[in-house]
Parts: structure tokens; sequence; C-alpha cells
């Protein structure tokens, strides 16, 4: 009769068991875990988040730099005023039409010689151009000047020097639009006589061969203008007048028809020169 009542309470034991074992969990138990499995993925979002700002703020400060680099080598000023400020090279070609003037008081074999008729030459040379700021540049060069003059008098008489000379001169310029630019020129020369060659009635006289110095100095005075041949290239072309105005007497006082040092003989001529620069 007593191990009636163990089965029996041994029985209700294991009828309770799977129950016990199919109960959900606490409460308590399962908001701890879903806060700590929450806690960890809005910290794996926060960070995820920070480093995309910080890498989005990087692209945009590169691409800011970029375009501020961009915006500094771009220059918009003109293309006469981009080359000379780098400095350009010109080789110069044209025509030159000049005269003496002279007072003079006696002439070989004949009356003196007071007027002189023009003759034509040639004139060539090679420049340099630089600019100083936007409105003032300098220019230095190398010339070839066939000078020379046609005295009045007895017989159709040409008289021609070569002369080379060495000039300077400074240019106020005026840019006209993107592609043209204006300038006046004033400056000196100094050039050597290292030739002369006379013709009386077409053909040669040796009469003046003696008759001049060999140093002729003056100024030269002038204008033109610059045009932009090429902006890749850095080519540019221009055009200029000159008037030569000398100082130097050239004539050889010891020679007849220039007796004494009173009769100063001067060269007078005007240039028309076209050149490219580069």
């Amino acid at each position: 009769m007593r191990i009636t009542p163990l089965i029996g309470l041994t029985c209700l034991l294991l009828a309770s068991a799977p129950a016990l074992a199919d109960a959900p969990p606490s409460t308590e138990s399962s908001a701890a875990t879903q806060k700590k499995r929450g806690g960890t993925s809005t910290k794996k979002k926060s960070t995820t988040k920070k480093k995309s700002t910080t890498k989005k703020k990087t692209v945009t400060k590169r691409t800011s730099k970029r375009s501020t680099r961009r915006t500094k080598k771009r220059d918009t000023r003109p293309v006469v005023e981009k080359l000379l400020d780098k400095g350009v090279i010109g080789l110069h070609v044209g025509g030159s039409l000049s005269y003496f003037e002279c007072d003079c008081l006696s002439a070989p074999d004949g009356p003196a010689v007071q007027d002189f008729g023009s003759v034509y030459g040639l004139a060539a040379g090679v420049y340099y151009d630089k600019a100083i700021n936007r409105f003032l540049s300098y220019r230095g060069g190398l010339r070839y000047h066939g000078k020379g003059a046609a005295p009045e008098g007895p017989g159709d008489i040409e008289v021609s020097l070569t002369t080379v000379e060495v000039e300077a001169a400074l240019l106020i310029r005026y840019t006209l639009n993107p592609f043209a630019t204006l300038y006046l020129s004033g400056g000196g020369f100094l050039a050597g006589i290292f030739g002369v060659d006379a013709t009386s009635d077409g053909a040669k006289s040796t009469a003046f061969d003696d008759a001049f110095g060999t140093i002729d100095y003056g100024l030269n005075i002038g204008g033109g203008a610059f045009f932009a041949l090429s902006r890749s290239r850095g080519l540019m072309a221009s055009a200029t007048l000159n008037y030569s105005h000398g100082l130097a007497n050239i004539g050889n006082t010891e020679q007849a028809p220039y007796t004494n040092e009173d009769n100063l003989l001067l060269t007078r001529a005007v240039m028309l020169t076209v050149g490219v620069h580069f």
C-alpha cells in the first residue's frame, strides 16, 4: 500500500517535465538579449554612416582642389599679351626710302651739293620683343639697312651705303582685340657703314669712295601692329612703319665736297617692314 503513492508521484513528475521543457524563456532574459543585439547593430550602422560621410567629404575636397587648379591654369588674356610676356623673336623684312640732308659748300668739279633726292633700299633684321607690363614692352635688334641718296647736280648720280644697325626701342601698346595690338615705338640706333656704292649716269663711280665716315647714329620713331597667327604654336605677325633720323655727320670732312666740320651730312629714312614672331 505504501508503494502505490510513490508510483503516482513519479508519474506526475514525468508528465510535468516536457511541459517545463517547452515553456518559453523569461521575458527579462529575452529583452536583455534583444538590447544587446540591437545595440551592436546600431553601433555598426553609425560607424558605416561615419565612414560614408568622411569619404564624401574627402571626395568633395579633392574635386574642389581640382576645380581650383583648372581655373588657375586657364588664361583669358589676349594672345599677343601672352606671347609678349614670354618674349618673342621676330624676323623683319621690308623696304626703305632714304636720303641725305646737308648744307654743303663745295663739290668736286661742279657747284655745291645742297639737295639730295631719295633712293630705295632693303631693310631686314632680327628683333626680340618682351613685355614689361600690360602697356609697355621693349625691343632690341640687329638690322641691315641700305641707305643712300641721289645728289642733285650734273649727271644722274646715286649713292648707296651698306649699313648694319643695332636698335633699341620702347613700345607703348594698346590692345585692340584678343588677336591684334597696336603700338607706338621710340628709340635709337647705332650703325656701322661698311661699304659705299655710287653710280654716275648708270656707270659705276669711285668719286664718293672716300667721302663718307664709318659711324652713324640717331633716333627711330614709328608705330605698328601685332597680329596673332596661332595660339597653340605661339606665332604672331607684325607690320611696322619707322622714321630714322640720323644725328651723326657721316661725311668725311677731309674730302671734298665736305671740306669742313660745319658741313653736316645726315641720314634720313622711312622704313616699312613686316615680320613673323615666334
